[in-house]
């Protein structure tokens, strides 16, 4: 591929613990009714070879695959492994 690795980028969501704390920075799931438990969102920047994880982003409650899609790209990550690899 001439010196260059395919990356993918991707979002998914988690159950976390019943906890106070995760429920007030994480949030819950669902829009018509919540979640038993705590929903945590990530966004992870993986090569498609290896699957080896180059960066990732967890959200906090109200940010979603996009928000977290966009602070991985303009993290310089991108930018970083270009130079590494």
């Amino acid at each position: 591929m001439g010196g260059r690795r395919l990356m993918s980028l991707d979002g998914f969501g988690m159950e976390a613990p019943d906890s106070r704390e995760n429920a007030t920075y994480f949030g819950y799931a669902g829009k018509k009714e919540r979640c038993t438990f705590p929903y945590v969102r990530l966004a992870g920047l993986a090569e498609c070879g290896t699957h080896a994880v180059v960066a990732a982003e967890i959200g906090c409650k109200g940010e979603g695959e996009e928000t977290l899609a966009g602070r991985i790209l303009s993290s310089g990550a991108l930018a970083r492994n270009a130079r590494d690899g």
